[in-house]
């Protein structure tokens, strides 16, 4: 009865495992992708003259779309795209959340090479180099999770 049970259990998790792998991706070529998108969605997007633009989706319809774009700190424009000027849209991500993972990497690494470091020395303080090391390392993360450029989820590619 009891390898009936894990039998069973085992074969549901595997089919389980697998329709998710089976769902069908989304034809990224279709612009219907981008008119479903909530309008304010910020995005980036590539022109066929290499421009990046990013802005938050004011209009879209068959032949195009408006973005907002800022030009200075208190003002925006909209900026009329025809569907066939663009070559890429994407979701624009959060930088707060690569600055969040550069930080929780470089915590983490730096009180690993602390912990070394407190490992080899007889010092007073135990624990001091992983806090220092700690510091220092989320810090850098921080530092470099904010200055890496972030690509968004891909929503259109055109054919």
């Amino acid at each position: 009865m009891m390898v009936s049970t894990r039998s069973s259990v085992a074969t549901l998790l595997l089919l389980c495992l697998m329709a998710g792998t089976a769902q069908a991706k989304p034809d990224l070529s279709d612009w219907a992708n981008v008119k479903r998108l909530t309008i304010g969605t910020t995005l980036q997007v590539q022109t066929r003259k290499g421009e990046r633009l990013v802005g938050d989706l004011k209009h879209v319809d068959d032949n195009q779309m408006v973005l907002l774009v800022r030009v200075s700190q208190s003002s925006r424009m909209a900026v009329e795209l025809q569907k066939d000027q663009v070559t890429e849209v994407r979701r624009k991500k959060s930088r707060t959340l690569s600055i969040i993972l550069g930080t929780a990497i470089g915590l983490g690494v730096g009180i690993g090479i602390g912990a070394v470091v407190d490992a080899r020395s007889s010092g007073e303080d135990p624990g001091l180099a992983q806090m220092y090391f700690g510091l220092l390392g989320g810090l850098s993360g921080a530092g470099v999770g904010g200055a890496l450029p972030i690509k968004g989820k891909r929503i259109y590619l055109a054919p």
